[in-house]
């Protein structure tokens, strides 16, 4: 049997401290030392896609290492969530995530992740505007007039777009009765729109905007806080019911326990590329306005609001996805 003295134990004590105050500079330093991975959780060509094939090239000159575009999408956004959730927590591993996981927490019963626990902001970086529009046949020209009508007509304004998040949300406001129509593309509703067979459809405003010039579709109010500058006329439908607001925001985020060092570092490369005349550019194209430093801080509180306000709208509407 070895018996320590005092100022042997002591000095073990000390090295061994010493040494676990150095393992998290240590790895702030040497990181990155291979590629680096960002998970989208939706296909190829959407809107999170564009901005992570945006970043991934930025980042990758800045880290002077690739940085991949891994799209693992299913189950509303859910399937590349849980997967992020799931990686290793060591800054290789990143993902978009979006007020879709805000609203999925409210809307799914039983997930594979928790929205709060199960992840690190590292970077916002930025929001779209929604646009609500109506059909040329519609016999409403805003907002005031859709409640309205719905109010008079209940059942007969038909709303079509990929989710119901937008309609579901002004009918628990409201009590209109509008009818929900699903399709699997923004595309679809829009044909269904102009063809005469709906009256209302929501998406996003670069894809919507080109078309309410066009006169084949006339905007009926913007779905987010802010009005857009590409249509200074339009009201926000928070001007017509206050607290309204269905936008969208988007973040890099990284698995819970990954190293405040790591997190660190990366967030600070992210904000030099999200201020890149190019990248503004690219973001614009797709309908995003990169956000500030300062909303990365409010990233947490604002997905408690948004997932309270969405658990709020599912219990009232029962429109649950499981």
């Amino acid at each position: 049997m070895i018996v320590l003295s005092m100022s042997l134990r002591v000095l073990i004590t000390f090295l061994l401290a010493a040494a676990a105050t150095w393992v998290a500079p240590v790895h702030a330093e040497t990181f990155p030392g291979k590629a680096v991975r960002i998970i989208v959780p939706f296909p190829p060509g959407g809107t999170q896609d564009l901005l992570a094939r945006t970043l991934a090239e930025g980042l990758g000159q800045r880290l002077k290492q690739p940085v991949i575009v891994e799209n693992r999408a299913g189950a509303a956004g859910n399937v590349g969530a849980e997967a992020l959730a799931r990686a290793t927590p060591d800054g290789y591993t990143l993902g978009i995530l979006s007020g879709v996981q805000s609203a999925n927490a409210a809307f799914y019963r039983k997930l594979n992740y928790n929205l709060e626990r199960d992840f690190v902001p590292v970077r916002a970086i930025g929001e779209s505007g929604v646009l609500l529009v109506a059909a040329p046949h519609a016999p409403f020209r805003n907002v005031e007039e859709l409640l309205a009508y719905a109010k008079a007509n209940p059942g007969r304004a038909n709303f079509g777009s990929t989710t119901s998040l937008t309609i579901d949300l002004l009918r628990s406001m409201t009590g209109a009765d509008i009818t929900m129509v699903t399709y699997k593309g923004i595309g679809e509703a829009l044909q269904d729109a102009i063809g005469g067979r709906i009256e209302m459809v929501a998406g996003p405003a670069p894809q919507l905007i080109p078309l309410i010039r066009d006169g084949k579709v006339r905007a009926l109010g913007i779905a987010s806080t802010s009005r857009l500058k590409d249509l200074p006329g339009v009201k926000t439908v928070a001007e017509s019911v206050p607290g309204y607001d269905a936008g969208m925001w988007y973040g890099v985020f990284a698995p819970a326990a990954t190293p405040r060092e790591v997190v660190q570092k990366l967030q600070g490369e992210l904000g030099m590329v999200v201020k890149q005349a190019d990248v503004v550019r690219r973001f614009n194209d797709i309908g995003v306005q990169a956000s500030g430093p300062g909303a990365t801080a409010d990233l947490p509180t604002r997905m408690q609001v948004e997932s309270a306000r969405w658990r709020a709208v599912a219990a009232r509407t029962g429109n649950y996805a499981n």
